[in-house]
């Protein structure tokens, strides 16, 4: 394991509380000069400090499907197995809560899919939940966001994919310094619970069905 992603490991569990010594952090959100609000990490504490995550990051993704590249049934039980498996568990992925100065909830977003010999990583899962009030709450968390991985982890490049439909979204990162690399294609597949578009088609004369945008910051 080199130095970069040792380093990555042990800041990521720290900021989840991995160890029940570690110390609860916050990331200040600002507007200029002016703090507005902050990122919270969800911790491995997460049923304790703030159980109603669950419900409201279910709700959350009833409301936003359009930027997910799958549908299924939303249910706080999956979106619990969710937070405890695939987000928490994993070594190079961390979430944070955008939270008002008040703590209310707002949305959240965070780092994933690291190629550490490159020192890069995604943004991923932007969601905002709230969508009233708190205007310029979701560029203002994600240069947070950036800023904290340029200085503290060290990234020298920051990506992200989306959905090529969701042009709401890309207009929204492109405002934010983010330029389109290439599209990736997508493929569907329907499950027995679950409908997805995955990178990997069935054969070579499949054509896609949907695409990624690939973007970096520029």
């Amino acid at each position: 394991m080199n130095d970069f992603k040792s380093n990555i490991i042990a800041i990521f569990n720290n900021y989840k509380c991995k160890i029940r010594s570690d110390e609860f952090k916050l990331i200040p959100i600002n507007d200029k000069s002016n703090l507005i609000g902050f990122l919270k990490p969800v911790t491995f504490h997460y049923k304790l400090i703030f159980p109603g995550y669950i419900s409201i990051f279910s709700q959350w993704r009833r409301e936003n499907s359009i930027g997910f590249a799958n549908i299924f049934e939303i249910s706080n039980q999956r979106t619990e197995f969710w937070l405890d498996n695939i987000l928490l568990n994993r070594e190079d992925r961390i979430l944070f809560v955008i939270c008002s100065l008040k703590g209310e909830p707002l949305g959240h977003l965070g780092f994933s899919s690291f190629i550490f010999e490159e020192k890069s990583c995604e943004i991923d899962n932007v969601v905002r939940g709230v969508k009233i009030g708190y205007e310029g709450i979701m560029s203002n968390a994600l240069i947070s966001l950036i800023f904290w991985g340029k200085n503290v982890l060290k990234l020298d490049n920051i990506y992200l994919r989306v959905l090529s439909d969701n042009t709401h979204a890309i207009r929204f990162y492109e405002r934010n310094g983010f330029k389109k690399q290439f599209d990736i294609p997508l493929y569907k597949v329907i499950q027995k619970d679950e409908i997805k578009w995955i990178e990997t088609k069935n054969s070579e004369d499949e054509k896609p069905d949907r695409f990624y945008t690939f973007m970096k910051l520029s």
